[in-house]
């Protein structure tokens, strides 16, 4: 019997098992339809991150939002949100830059809604690179039931150092976050010089208590060696949460749910992924809209595309005829955003992905078979993911790749 045929074994004696809590599915799955609104507060940063692709960050206070301004967004945005059949709720982002830099709008439209709260249900959240959140500590657990942070840190000390510069007192900082708001997830970005250290980086922060989410940077020169290097350390991170650190849960690298992939790409059209200019909207500073905070002028300077000067809605924009054929593209990343930012196109993705994301797809497929396989009692959802990724393991290991370009031709 191979490998494939016990894992559907197993998936079929192991449905009626569903009192355990899944180890790929999300915990708290929300069922909300919800509206986010982005508020580009300011365009001061007090980093500068080696792949950041804000190109016209700058100290300039006369582009911070003003209190009026936001006012104004928010009550126009409620308005719509309460008359919308597409949505239940609302997300306050505010962004930068760093958004702490113009604490002051935070706290201002914070105490607001606690005072004079919205008719629909809300919450305002925000990314932070963790540096100033230390002087606001006691402001921030008073109102955390409106306000969440989510933090956004690189791994190691030593590859937050290599891709952001180093702060003082950075890490109890991020102790601080952790201890206000433990379910609240860790952004981590990987640049091409702290890939060799991304397994090492990811399980670092998990065994501090931390939720990681991990994502590669973009307009990077992802190359062959890359690829590889790439490879070897998904197969560190796998055998880590098979053996050593069995008790952390996989990150989304290897925890993605593989459904898409099954052998039949010309029946799939390519999907946008995000709410961008649908069921998200991000104001300017001066109260212009845009589909989505990388459509704005922080980004894309004189360049910056308001939301009707981009077609979101039409299907045909998003697609891209250089991945027709390949049976990874219901399921590989794409953002319009960073395509738009990059390639001056929507819909037309990041081609030097391509060998990254097969490699992270075929070990995700390998990892998710052995790490079901070892569970006594899966859960139901579990059982799904394992049947998903033999049949992803299967489709990818029988198609053909054409190394230029690189992509899945039919066999």
């Amino acid at each position: 019997m191979t490998d494939a045929d016990k894992n559907c074994t197993l998936a079929r004696e192991s449905d009626e098992h569903n009192s355990a809590l899944s180890a790929f599915a999300p915990s708290k799955a929300s069922h909300k339809r919800r509206r986010s609104c982005t508020l580009m507060i300011t365009r001061r940063c007090n980093l500068n991150c080696s792949y950041c692709y804000e190109s016209h960050k700058c100290n300039d206070t006369s582009f911070d939002m003003t209190f009026d301004t936001a006012k104004r967004i928010l009550l126009s945005e409620f308005t719509f949100v309460q008359a919308s059949p597409d949505f239940d709720e609302i997300e306050i982002d505010f962004m930068g830059g760093e958004p702490f830099l113009n604490f002051a709008l935070i706290k201002q439209v914070v105490e607001w809604l606690d005072v004079c709260p919205p008719p629909i249900p809300y919450i305002c959240f925000a990314t932070t690179n963790g540096t100033l959140i230390a002087e606001h500590k006691d402001w921030l657990f008073k109102h955390r039931k409106h306000f969440v942070l989510g933090g956004s840190f690189d791994g190691t000390d030593e590859m937050q150092t290599v891709n952001r510069g180093s702060w003082k007192d950075l890490s109890a900082n991020m102790k601080l976050l952790l201890e206000m708001y433990p379910e609240q997830g860790i952004h981590m970005t990987v640049s091409k010089a702290t890939l060799p250290n991304l397994s090492v980086g990811i399980i670092s922060l998990q065994r501090k208590g931390f939720h990681v989410e991990v994502a590669l940077a973009q307009g990077v020169e992802w190359n062959s060696a890359d690829v590889e290097a790439y490879e070897c350390q998904l197969e560190d991170l796998a055998m880590a949460y098979l053996t050593t650190d069995r008790n952390l849960k996989p990150v989304n690298l290897l925890s993605r749910y593989l459904g898409g992939i099954d052998g039949s790409p010309e029946l799939t059209r390519q999907k946008k992924y995000c709410g961008s200019g649908t069921h998200m909207v991000a104001y300017d500073y001066d109260g212009k809209a845009y589909g989505c905070h990388l459509f704005t002028p922080i980004v894309l300077g004189c360049m910056a595309k308001v939301s009707e000067d981009i077609p979101f809605l039409c299907p045909d924009v998003v697609e891209d005829e250089f991945c027709f054929q390949c049976v990874l593209k219901s399921i590989c990343p794409t953002c319009a955003g960073f395509n738009y930012r990059y390639r001056g196109s929507i819909g037309t993705r990041d081609h030097r992905w391509c060998k990254l994301m097969l490699a992270q797809y075929k070990m995700a497929s390998i990892f998710q078979q052995k790490y079901v396989a070892a569970m006594e009692h899966p859960a139901i959802e579990d059982v799904r993911y394992l049947r998903a990724a033999v049949t992803a393991y299967e489709v990818i290991s029988a198609s053909v790749w054409d190394e230029a370009p690189f992509r899945r031709v039919m066999k």
